[in-house]
């Protein structure tokens, strides 16, 4: 009865049909017009125990090495490091294309490829291909793994965070979480190992469906009847009621399916809809769980009449077969919910299992025995597959060289890289030939060579007169003189146009130059949005860059000044066109609410990526003044520039060095009842605080001021420190004045004036980093200090501008090398615009001893635009040499780098 359930039941058509076979001397080849191949090697299987049923669509698992007689690795044209690249592939006796996934590419060992046979019983042969005319993956292009719902190899090398593919069409991606990592050697290629066991932490891959319904439906739609298959290896860890393999639950107590380590460790529970309570339990397995030993797990649930039943394999064999699901009802797909290799939570009472996993798979439908043995034994036994000696045949050998795309501009593409073989021993030469069309319009029917009598080595071309902002297709080979081309590359690419900017932040036109700035902005749920990506475009690599952090605030009750942000200006900073650029702002301190408490000092800001590491301070929080004439125990604080002191005899807060400077102080000796507190620090150290008599506060220490910046077109303080808080005890005419905030956005503290009352203390002004001002009292009566000012990023660079902008060239000098005995010099340079209505332009080379005095000229190249490469001699190396790169169009425009 169980059988013939199985069969009904299968997603797969099982038939005993003649298979061909051939002889080596006679591998079928594929069709030459698709792919002309120079090495065949023959593959038959011998390990399959299915006897008369055949396997339709069957990926069976090809090992590739130097112990396949006549194998060399270096017969492929590609090494591997691309896999689309590799000139592969398979045939059956049909001379029929079949479908092939590379799962691990070793040159210096062995190689593991799927392939998936279109039919398969013992005996079954077919052929692999290499080194071809054309690209193997020509043959077919169908997806190995279209039958199954998701394959997940696992060879991806990475921790937590990794994104682990679905090699089925489903597309179900995973990610790597808490204490999962990668090992390189696994049971086929690298796997996966869940690191943690029964303390409930993390460790796990996760499939999340949740945002996607197509993929959630996909899971969805494996119902009630599916197989999950798995190889997994218990390491070092006892294991006990964990889960393992794939699960589709929430947590241990939600409906749905998975299976679980169990009791003495080796026994498995499967789950068919729900948690603990609603399982089945496939007896003790004698070393199902050993440590350090591979095996490979089949569980298939399925439906009989309304019952939820299943069937467990271990290794190939069947270990229990129609046992019920406890309760008997069909397993559940939870719609929505993930589907997890691992823990689920943290705190869920599911625990990581200790191990490694690999080759986890999802199928629907109930596949044989036969198959879930053959499926096991293409793995573990290697001599499931045997091969033939390699066959050689003679072809015309193609040209190989690597085409790419080196630069694009405004209406330029630069096509090179290099030759590596002109194809047979006869060719001499080749030919660069191109195509680049509007994508829009229709393609040429003819190459354009761009270059001829060509060797290998290294090759450019390149196109120009296009138009800018406009989205381009193109096609590039190389053909030698026996009229044999290389593969063809194709791909597409859209002109930068010359008015083009960079991303990132706010940006701004000036004139002829783009302004980024970047402010701490705020979402629509209130939050702070600080975080910020800047890219320069293709033309630009040097910026003008200000950091400015966030100020401090000022101190509590006749508190000290808030000191500055830290400040920093580059007016030529080096950046890599294209690459992305972190930018954070910081956020202004937030002023104490008591005497008792400091504020927060400012927030940092900073760029970093690549070579940059420009991190800024944020400014230190003013000190606090003490209630009932107690002597202050809150000093000011230390920042890029520092907080003022609130009292006699307390420390001024110190400022970072290069970016700012120390608070203002109360001296130490004075009298110290009704005193006006210290100024916040900034380009200037902050003032201290001066007296007329010892009743009253003639003023507070002012602050700091800031640094002058004309990066936005006018000159701007940035920077500057709050002003102290004035403390006043009203006997008549008593009047506490605080003293005016720091050029730059610093805060005013808080005072007291008899005709106008109680005034409060202001924030450092926004987007300039400016400290809050000091708060205030009189009569004992309390005020809070202003909120530090937020910080702000700005960067600002040339536009490559339009005909009206910019009509002369655009030139950038990228790098400089000398020979020290030589004095050969080698420039690189990039032509990015040639100019309103020019092609190109010609570059020449202006140096020099003496930064005011260039007075030395080599022409260096002609009709020159993209990228490229000058050299010129130096009569004294001993000397330190200035240069600047020229362009001139043909209109007689120039500009320099």
């Amino acid at each position: 009865m169980m059988k013939s359930i199985r069969f009904a039941l299968a997603a797969f058509l099982f038939a005993a049909l003649a298979l061909p076979t051939w002889a080596d001397s006679t591998l079928p080849r594929p069709d030459p017009s698709i792919a002309e191949f120079a090495r065949g090697v023959k593959f038959t299987v011998n390990g399959y125990q299915g006897g008369e049923e055949v396997q339709t669509n069957f990926p069976v698992l090809v090992r590739l090495s130097t112990a396949i007689s006549g194998f060399k690795y270096s017969d492929f044209y590609a090494d591997g490091s691309d896999l689309s690249l590799v000139d592969i592939g398979f045939v059956d006796a049909e001379t029929n294309g079949i479908p092939y996934e590379i799962d691990t590419w070793n040159p210096s060992g062995e190689s593991l490829v799927w392939v998936n046979l279109p039919r398969m019983t013992n005996g079954t042969e077919f052929a692999m291909w290499y080194r071809s005319s054309k690209t193997g993956k020509e043959l077919n292009s169908d997806n190995v793994w279209a039958d199954y719902t998701g394959v997940w190899h696992l060879n991806e090398s990475g921790s937590a965070g990794t994104t682990i593919k679905d090699s089925s069409t489903n597309a179900l991606v995973g990610t790597a979480r808490g204490l999962a990592s990668s090992v390189s050697s696994g049971r086929v290629g690298g796997s996966w190992r869940i690191a943690n066991v029964y303390d409930r932490v993390d460790a796990s891959i996760m499939i999340d469906l949740s945002a996607d319904p197509a993929k959630n439906a996909k899971v969805d739609n494996l119902g009630d009847t599916f197989c999950m298959s798995f190889w997994e290896q218990k390491k070092d860890k006892e294991t006990k009621w964990c889960v393992t393999g794939l699960n589709r639950r929430a947590d241990g107590s939600t409906a749905g399916w998975g299976a679980q380590v169990h009791d003495d460790n080796t026994q498995l529970r499967v789950y068919g809809n729900g948690g603990k309570n609603t399982h089945a339990t496939t007896g003790k397995m004698s070393g199902f769980n050993t440590a350090n030993q591979w095996n490979k797990i089949d569980i298939i649930w399925y439906n009989e009449n309304g019952t939820g039943k299943m069937i467990v394999y271990r290794n190939g064999a069947n270990k229990v077969g129609g046992g019920n699901l406890n309760p008997a009802t069909p397993v559940n797909q939870p719609s929505g919910q993930p589907l997890v290799m691992g823990n689920f939570t943290s705190s869920s009472s599911d625990r990581a299992w200790s191990g490694e996993l690999d080759e986890v798979r999802l199928i629907k439908g109930v596949p044989s025995a036969a198959r879930v043995q053959a499926d096991y034994d293409t793995v573990n036994i290697a001599a499931f597959l045997t091969a033939g000696s390699v066959v050689e045949v003679a072809v015309v050998e193609r040209p190989v060289a690597n085409l790419q795309i080196v630069d694009t501009g405004a209406s330029h593409v630069q096509f090179g890289n290099a030759i590596s073989s002109l194809g047979s021993s006869n060719a001499t030469e080749c030919a660069f030939n191109v195509k680049v069309w509007k994508t829009a319009e229709s393609e040429p029917a003819g190459y354009t060579a761009l270059a001829t009598g060509l060797t290998v080595g290294a090759l450019t071309g390149r196109v120009k007169g296009l138009t800018p902002e406009t989205a381009y297709s193109y096609k590039i080979k190389v053909t030698n003189d026996e009229s044999v081309d290389s593969d063809e590359v194709t791909g597409s690419f859209t002109t930068s146009g010359v008015g083009v900017g960079g991303t990132g932040g706010d940006m701004t036109r000036v004139g002829d130059d783009w302004i980024h700035y970047f402010r701490v902005g705020f979402d629509e749920q209130g939050a702070i949005t600080n975080d910020y990506v800047f890219t320069p475009p293709s033309y630009a690599n040097r910026v003008r860059a200000l950091v400015v952090a966030g100020g401090g605030p000022g101190g509590y009750y006749a508190g000290g000044g808030g000191g500055a942000g830290g400040y920093y200006y580059n007016a030529a900073l080096g950046v890599t066109p294209g690459t992305g650029y972190s930018v954070h702002v910081g956020a202004g301190g937030v002023a104490a609410t008591s005497a008792t408490a400091y504020g927060s000092n400012g927030g940092n800001s900073s760029i970093k990526g690549g070579s940059i590491d420009i991190e800024m301070i944020g400014g230190g929080a003013g000190g606090n003044g003490k209630l009932n004439n107690q002597t202050a125990t809150l000093a000011g604080r230390n920042g890029g520039s520092g907080g003022g002191t609130a009292w006699a005899n307390n420390a001024t807060g110190s400022g970072t060095a290069d970016q700012g400077h120390d608070g203002g102080d109360v001296p130490a000796g004075q009298y110290q009842e009704n005193l006006g507190a210290g100024g916040g620090g900034a380009a200037a150290v902050g003032g201290t605080i001066e007296f007329s008599d010892k009743e009253m506060t003639k003023g507070s220490g002012v602050g700091g001021n800031g640094r002058s910046c004309d990066i936005t077109g006018e000159s701007l303080h940035y920077a500057g420190g709050g002003s102290g808080g004035a403390k006043a005890v009203i006997t008549g005419t008593g009047t506490g004045t605080a003293g005016a905030g720091g050029d730059g956005g610093g805060g005013k503290g808080g005072q007291y004036d008899k005709t106008e009352g109680s005034q409060y203390a202001t924030a450092g002004e926004d987007g300039f980093g400016g400290g809050g001002g000091g708060g205030s009292s009189y009569n004992e009566q309390s005020y809070q200090g202003g909120n530090g000012g937020n910080g702000i990023v700005i960067i600002r660079y040339a536009a490559q501008g339009d005909g009206t902008d910019v009509a002369a060239p655009a030139i950038s000098l990228e790098s400089l090398d000398r020979d020290e005995q030589t004095g050969v010099t080698t420039v690189g340079y990039r032509v990015s615009w040639a100019g309103a209505g020019c092609d190109d332009a010609d570059v020449a080379i202006v140096w020099g001893f003496r930064k005011d005095e260039l007075s030395n000229t080599n022409a260096i190249a002609s009709s020159m635009i993209g990228r490229g490469t000058g050299t010129f001699t130096l009569p004294d190396q001993t000397k330190t040499v200035y240069v600047r790169a020229l362009a001139t169009n043909a209109g007689g425009l120039s500009s320099e780098s």
